[in-house]
């Protein structure tokens, strides 16, 4: 595992993986579908760049499957090791607290399933998690944008409840 730090479009890419694996190609065209690309100038190179950063950090699996046309195209998923592990560093610190964010505002979850969820954690984490990422969303625009293109994505899946965080 690298000490790379974890830039916003890495995020996002976390972000969009948390719906389903997905292949680099297919991740570039969902973000270009659904405008994400107005806020972020991200290619098609800068996903697989991202992509490979991601996996060589161990965030995500990298999977070959035979494609259509008999090509194999790589398939990538988070991993789940990573985000439910006991690591503290930002890289996965930081989209573990926004998966809290999101788990307490768009589920029926409690505090203690979150934390429980996420590796064991105390609620008391959950709760900081929530905190922490409503003040980043204050400060940073670019965070808010990510956290609400990855909320999105869930409600277009099925619709969830009310916030409470």
């Amino acid at each position: 595992m690298t000490t790379a730090t974890t830039t916003k479009i890495d995020l996002l890419l976390l972000g969009l993986l948390l719906d389903r694996p997905m292949h680099g190609y297919e991740i570039h065209r969902q973000i270009q579908a659904e405008g994400i690309d107005t806020w972020f100038n991200v290619s098609l190179a800068g996903v697989y760049y991202s992509l490979g950063k991601l996996r060589d950090q161990g965030l995500v699996a990298e999977s070959r499957q035979r494609g259509a046309r008999s090509a194999r195209k790589s398939i990538y998923r988070l991993t789940e090791e990573e985000l439910t592990g006991p690591s503290r560093s930002r890289r996965i610190a930081r989209p573990r607290q926004v998966a809290m964010y999101l788990m307490r505002q768009e589920t029926n979850a409690s505090l203690p399933q979150i934390g429980k969820k996420l590796g064991g954690r105390d609620h008391t984490t959950a709760i900081h998690a929530c905190t922490r990422i409503i003040t980043l969303m204050d400060e940073d625009e670019n965070l808010r944008r990510e956290v609400q293109a990855i909320r999105e994505q869930l409600y277009r899946k099925a619709p969830l409840r009310q916030p409470v965080c």
